[in-house]
This record gives C-alpha cells, sequence and structure tokens, in this order.
C-alpha cells in the first residue's frame, strides 16, 4: 500500500513538472515568433512587419520580448544584414490583446477582420 501511494506521489509530481515545461515552451514559442516573424520579414521585403499577440492565458511578458529583441538584433548585425529592424521597432510592431474568454477572443476577432 505504502509503494502505491509512493507512486502515485511521484506520477502527480511528474505530471506538474511536465505541465510546466509545457507552458513555458508555449510561452517561449509564442513570444520568439513576434521577433522572429517580424525579422525574417523585414529582412526579405526591406520593410517593417507586424505581429498580433492574442493573449489567452496571461503569459506575455513584454520584458522578454525586450530581451528577445535584443538579442536577434545583435545576431542580425552580426550577420551583416540590411533592413534590420531595431528593437524599439520590434516592440512598436507588436499588436497585443488579452482575452480571458471565448467572448472576449470573438470579438477581438472581429475588430482584427474589420481593421
Amino acid at each position: 500500500m505504502e509503494i502505491q501511494a509512493a507512486e502515485n506521489q511521484i506520477y502527480g509530481l511528474v505530471n506538474k513538472f511536465l505541465y510546466l515545461i509545457k507552458r513555458i515552451i508555449h510561452f517561449s514559442i509564442s513570444t520568439q515568433l513576434c521577433v522572429s516573424v517580424q525579422m525574417k520579414y523585414s529582412v526579405t521585403s526591406g520593410e517593417t512587419g507586424t505581429v498580433i499577440y492574442i493573449d489567452t492565458e496571461g503569459s506575455f511578458v513584454p520584458i522578454r520580448l525586450q530581451t528577445m529583441a535584443m538579442a536577434a538584433e545583435n545576431h542580425y548585425k552580426n550577420e551583416n544584414l540590411s533592413n534590420i529592424p531595431s528593437v524599439e521597432q520590434i516592440l512598436k510592431n507588436v499588436t497585443y490583446f488579452r482575452c480571458i474568454n471565448v467572448a472576449e477572443l470573438i470579438a477581438c476577432l472581429i475588430q482584427l477582420k474589420q481593421s
């Protein structure tokens, strides 16, 4: 009986750990896309791109976006590529929406479609 309880406790801890890892990866990928999409578009087209970030979980952290933008700017400068947006341009070109329920998400999508 004690072994079963210990196994259940370990299983629960592993599941919590995996959930946290999944959230961290999701958060990082979404934020990284805000930067990568703009950089790729700017380098290939010579124009400044824009990104729409719809946050349904409250996981957006602006300082993390700034850190990633700074790292990307340094990377592309070292590659001697032209048309690189500045950190300020990257941050300015992220349109952020926070939706806490389905009604807000639908309203946000309708608003985006109309603009």
